[in-house]
């Protein structure tokens, strides 16, 4: 066998090995995120130092990247609620805070809104992203937890809009981010906060991939939200994807709403059941 052969055989053989290993990495994968989530699930156990550790990993790792994040109508639909609560909540409008601010598409939309914004992202490569492409002199990013950071150093705001702080952390850490949020408002600051949520129970769902609980709608204008919370309301982008029959049936809707994104309202309400997870809006004031 000269030494070309000998190399495929050997390339072959490989294969086989890699296959092998790509089997047993499989089983042990599923194993260890099964371990993982039987605990988080169970009530005998505290997991908060665990779900502590796979939030902030996740996070700071994240690019942000996928179809969810980068769709072009959940990115519009936002944009619009944006501009409708402040213009109806905001007697001023110098500056805004973006917190979880990912890849920058709203804080970039604030800064048309507020003499000045900053976008904050615990993401430290998503951030130097940003500030690397960052073309507006009114916006600057800041790579920070919000919810262990030094907030005093953050100045005080008209708009602040938290996408997820709940929904990504314990809840030994909401009274005391909720509150710093609050001391972060100046005179009739507007605080608004979106969450993505179940309708119906009560319970905590988790997520499989990482760490993150859904939460009942109710939960975030009871207890130590209920003095501040002024409205709450669906954000009907978050059940795009939910929406396929509803489109394939009636095409030129998504023309309409690709146009107008404020028409998901009436569809959604229509169309979706109010039983499936969902993101909703909060707007509180101290």
């Amino acid at each position: 066998m000269n030494k070309l052969n000998k190399e495929l055989v050997k390339a072959k053989k490989r294969l086989v090995e890699i296959d092998k290993e790509k089997k047993s990495l499989e089983g042990e994968y599923k194993y260890l995120q099964n371990k993982i989530h039987l605990y988080f699930d169970s009530f005998l156990y505290d997991t908060s130092d665990a779900e502590e550790y796979i939030i902030n990993h996740f996070w700071q790792n994240a690019t942000y990247s996928s179809d969810f994040y980068n769709s072009v109508l959940k990115q519009n639909y936002t944009k619009l609620q944006l501009s409708k609560i402040t213009d109806k909540y905001c007697t001023k409008k110098k500056r805004a805070l973006d917190v979880g601010c990912g890849n920058g598409m709203y804080t970039e939309h604030l800064a048309t809104i507020f003499s000045e914004c900053v976008g904050l992202d615990m993401s430290v490569p998503r951030i130097k992203r940003n500030t690397k492409n960052n073309k507006l002199e009114n916006v600057t990013y800041l790579a920070e937890n919000f919810i262990f950071c030094d907030t005093e150093k953050l100045g005080k705001y008209d708009l602040i809009f938290a996408a997820d702080l709940g929904m990504y952390s314990h809840k030994k850490y909401h009274k005391s981010t909720f509150k710093a949020l609050l001391r972060l408002l100046n005179d009739d600051g507007v605080l608004v906060t979106r969450e993505s949520t179940t309708m119906k129970g009560s319970r905590d769902y988790k997520s499989s991939n990482y760490v993150a609980y859904y939460r009942n709608r109710k939960y975030y204008k009871k207890g130590i939200y209920k003095k501040h919370c002024i409205k709450s309301f669906r954000d009907c982008s978050y059940n795009i994807k939910t929406l396929d029959k509803y489109f394939c049936v009636f095409p030129k809707d998504k023309e309409k709403v690709d146009k107008n994104p404020a028409l998901l309202d009436k569809i959604v309400k229509n169309y979706v059941s109010k039983n499936i997870g969902s993101n909703h809006y909060y707007i509180y004031k101290r």
